[in-house]
């Protein structure tokens, strides 16, 4: 059964066989019950509204089985939202950091949120998450709420390039499947330009390796705090902690790339315990501004140069690496719909050889959509 609105009508449709038998349901608008008589197979009816309806139900008590009741109420049981994005996308190393799939929630529901996606990462390529999402605490925005439980399943390819074989040439994807629960206090609310908040978080995740019976589990922490000195000046800091565990190397916790020290390449060294710290100077050289540039009007362009410092316990002991990093972003409006966020960035390697710091051959560069912390 699909119950559906357009305009002043009330449209109803049974989708069944052909040589189902006539029934009559009940169907309930805002207060009145009115009743249907359906004919046989698949039939509809059209109920015209002489005042504006708030709620629809077909069969209100459920007296007709069916085979599902999502759509047999208006507006529906369950809001459905398809969306996609790339994060960033590393030119030095040609990997992308993107996702995209379909989340959906009961209507009126802002605390649950469950998601089907696809995406790519560093290691992952390609990766799909089942997942649960629970939001809890004072509302900030419309859908936003500053605590947040997650659990999720993960079944997805490794990169040939953090298997062991690859430098022989005849290393391939390697299939895992992985689970995770993960815990975040978050209080930022804006993702254009945030001027303050935090956020506390702690996941832990396991998995395995089906084909080859390798296993690994890791915990991480971290705690990033955002503050201002004037609107247009914002900094950013960030602290992490991790712990891993198992037998392979490729979801063990790496030093360098997205979300580590950005002037290393992702697969340069992984090891079992880590421990990272950022910085950031944020400048909002323009800012609520509306220059055309085509189908799109520019609103904010902003700098930001950063430093990164981490340490990784690997098989050989214990190393670490810094490096600084720049970027610049540019928010815009297309065609009217939301601003997005495009820049570019780079991690630059520091002289640090004499100190027993790890240093890449050359700056990392690459393209994000966003901020890094």
């Amino acid at each position: 059964m699909q119950v559906r609105k357009q305009g002043r009508e009330l449209v109803i449709n049974r989708s069944t066989t052909s040589d189902a038998q006539s029934e009559i349901l009940p169907i309930k608008i805002d207060d009145q019950t009115r009743l249907w008589t359906t004919g046989e197979g698949n039939a509809f009816t059209v109920e015209i509204l002489s005042e504006p309806a708030q709620k629809a139900a077909l069969d209100p008590g459920s007296v007709t089985r069916q085979s599902s009741r999502v759509n047999d109420t208006w507006p529906s049981k369950l809001s459905f939202t398809a969306a996609g994005w790339v994060s960033s996308i590393n030119l030095s190393q040609g990997y992308v950091v993107a996702i995209a799939g379909t989340s959906f929630r009961g209507r009126y529901d802002t605390k649950n949120l469950f998601s089907v996606s696809a995406y790519a990462n560093a290691i992952d390529s390609p990766g799909f998450q089942v997942g649960w999402l629970r939001k809890f605490g004072p509302l900030q925005d419309g859908l936003r709420r500053p605590h947040r439980f997650s659990i999720h399943i993960d079944p997805a390819f490794i990169d040939p390039r953090f298997h062991e074989d690859f430098e022989s040439g005849t290393a391939k994807r390697l299939f895992t499947i992985e689970g995770g629960i993960g815990y975040a206090w978050d209080t930022r609310i804006s993702s254009v330009f945030p001027l303050r908040g935090h956020r506390l978080s702690v996941f832990a995740s396991g998995g395995f390796a089906p084909s080859t019976g390798q296993r690994w589990a890791l915990v991480n922490a971290s705690a990033t705090a955002i503050g201002h000195l004037h609107p247009r000046h914002a900094f950013a800091a960030r602290v992490s902690g991790g712990w891993a565990t198992g037998d392979l190397t490729a979801r063990l916790l790496r030093l360098g790339g997205t979300g580590s020290v950005a002037a290393l390449p992702p697969n340069v060294a992984l090891g079992s315990h880590r421990v990272l710290g950022r910085a950031e100077y944020r400048w909002a050289a323009i800012r609520n501004a509306s220059i055309p540039a085509g189908f799109a009007w520019l609103s904010e362009v902003q700098t930001s140069t950063g430093l990164d410092i981490g340490t990784l316990n690997t098989d050989e002991g214990w190393i670490w690496s810094a490096g600084a990093t720049l970027g610049m972003n540019f928010t815009m409006d297309l065609l009217g719909a939301n601003p997005s966020m495009m820049g570019f960035s780079v991690g630059i390697p520091l002289p640090i050889e004499s100190l027993g710091g790890l240093v890449a051959e050359q700056p990392q560069w690459g393209i994000r959509f966003g901020h890094s912390l």
